[in-house]
């Protein structure tokens, strides 16, 4: 794989070229009317000064000193779990910066992002896989010289501002789809997909997926956009896409985000139950009858309905989450075949299905 090294840079990622419609950040997005503001000291920040500094010291080609009417707050949070990488345990803290009051003035871009379940349909039934992530991810992205002083923050050793598309910004994700999009559009749908910063490389055999993989580092060299080896995998048979295991054989769920949801303990408020069903929902899909499995559950979320877990709602809970522990693997459709739809309803729910036969 000594081929592949030239692609990949481990320290700090190098400058994409700052196409306009690829500017992470411009003019018109903020109204002329946006009143500046300054956002005071945390007295927090006595107990994460070290945290603070290295955040900085990380950053250097992305932030600089600067002086402006506007500054956003620094938050120091700890993430829920330490993100396990190949070589390390990344950074379990995390340096936030409150952009709320910025993307509340903000016009959104409402540039889609690929719908999971065709992207997964794509992907399902390949004999071999690539999986590369992007470098720093919303960090290639340049923001306008001219608007660089919107993202002006404040911390303890004085105030910065952001020269690339930094986390927390209302249109970044959008942004970013739209610049990867751009960068691969002609080798979407037949050789990889995307979705944000993750790209999949595809094939049916491994001399094809390497020839694929190829195009596809070669198109990050011409645009000069960086990936993290650490987080890549190169030519395996299966792997973790958007919270699903794709392989030959189909479509999974992801053991590890399941043996989560089977550990949790019956909800207490009403809060912990529409997080339950929100996790769970995401693969509905897996579940015969979903609906009306959950509808003990998603009554309680109903206004004017006072809390009680009583038995219909330990029972509901628990086969959810027996059902999916023991979830099938889902096939992709063959479109070469005809689809049935079947529709059902009761005096609560209505369903729908469609089918082909195998």
């Amino acid at each position: 794989m000594a081929c592949v090294a030239s692609y990949f840079q481990g320290n700090v990622a190098a400058k994409l070229e700052p196409w306009w419609p690829l500017s992470g950040w411009l003019t018109w997005n903020v109204p002329l009317g946006f009143a500046p503001y300054w956002a005071a000291l945390l007295s927090s920040y006595s107990c994460s000064l070290g945290r603070v500094s290295a955040w900085i010291n990380y950053h250097p080609p992305y932030l600089s000193i600067f002086t402006s009417q506007i500054s956003l707050r620094t938050i120091v949070i700890k993430n829920q779990q330490d993100e396990l990488v190949p070589t390390r345990i990344q950074n379990s803290w995390r340096v936030c910066i409150d952009y709320r009051r910025l993307n509340q003035a903000t016009r959104k871009d409402h540039f889609p992002l690929p719908f999971i379940d065709q992207v997964l349909e794509k992907l399902a039934g390949k004999s071999h896989y690539c999986f590369l992530d992007g470098f720093s991810r919303y960090m290639q992205i340049h923001i306008a010289l001219e608007d660089q002083y919107k993202t002006t923050l404040t911390c303890p050793f004085g105030t910065f501002a952001y020269s690339r598309m930094p986390f927390g910004l209302c249109n970044a994700p959008s942004t970013f789809q739209r610049c990867m999009t751009s960068i691969f559009s002609d080798l979407l749908q037949d050789y990889m997909e995307v979705f944000m910063d993750d790209f999949t490389v595809y094939a049916d055999s491994f001399d094809a997926c390497l020839e694929n993989l190829s195009k596809v580092l070669r198109r990050c060299i011409d645009t000069n956009l960086m990936l993290n080896f650490e987080k890549c995998h190169f030519m395996v048979i299966e792997g973790i896409v958007l919270g699903h295991l794709v392989s030959n054989k189909g479509i999974e769920v992801d053991k590890s985000k399941i043996d989560i949801i089977s550990s949790l303990p019956n909800p207490s408020s009403v809060r912990e139950v529409r997080s339950f069903l929100g996790h769970i929902g995401f693969y509905r899909r897996f579940i015969k009858n979903f609906n009306k499995l959950a509808l003990p559950l998603s009554r309680l979320l109903q206004k004017d309905v006072d809390f009680n877990f009583d038995q219909p709602c330990i029972e509901a809970f628990q086969e959810l989450k027996n059902i999916l522990t023991s979830a099938p693997i889902m096939q992709a459709p063959n479109w070469d075949l005809p689809f049935e739809l079947m529709g059902d309803a009761s005096n609560s729910t209505l369903g729908a299905i469609l089918s082909q036969r195998a």
